[in-house]
């Protein structure tokens, strides 16, 4: 028995309906592990950030040059779409400019890079914003 035209219409609509893994599949955690730097911008002057993902929970950090040196933890709070959420913890500063606890907010562009936001909680100060390259380590 040969399949009716439009049994055959309605399968080929179906599959093109669904996504593809690819595309349907948001970044996971895991995916961000390892080092990452840039420059912030909305800091006078600007700011050197690394951050060091774990792809966990716990175990992330964070660390600036330039004005402020200073470095703490990220710890993982969670995610809404493709933006994550870390509370940052300053733990080591060499200056009063560091602050205590901020919000990180981490999201993976088309192009590779991280953006990389964070506002202060508890304090009057700006946002501050970032895009951090994948730091590649020498062999």
């Amino acid at each position: 028995m040969r399949p009716r035209p439009i049994v055959l219409i309605a399968l080929l609509v179906a599959l093109l309906a669904v996504p593809s893994a690819a595309a349907a599949a948001p970044t996971a955690l895991e995916s961000l592990r390892g080092p990452w730097a840039g420059t912030m911008t909305g800091a006078d002057p600007e700011v050197g950030v690394s951050v060091r993902l774990s792809g966990g929970k716990r175990g992330s950090t964070i660390a600036f040059t330039g004005d402020l040196v200073c470095s703490g933890v990220l710890i993982y709070l969670g995610r809404t779409g493709e933006t994550f959420r870390f509370s940052e913890q300053i733990r080591k500063s060499e200056t009063d400019s560091c602050g205590g606890l901020g919000i990180v907010h981490l999201r993976l562009r088309a192009d590779g890079r991280l953006a990389y936001q964070w506002r202060a909680v508890g304090a009057d100060i700006a946002p501050a914003r970032a895009l951090l390259e994948r730091v590649v380590l020498e062999g």
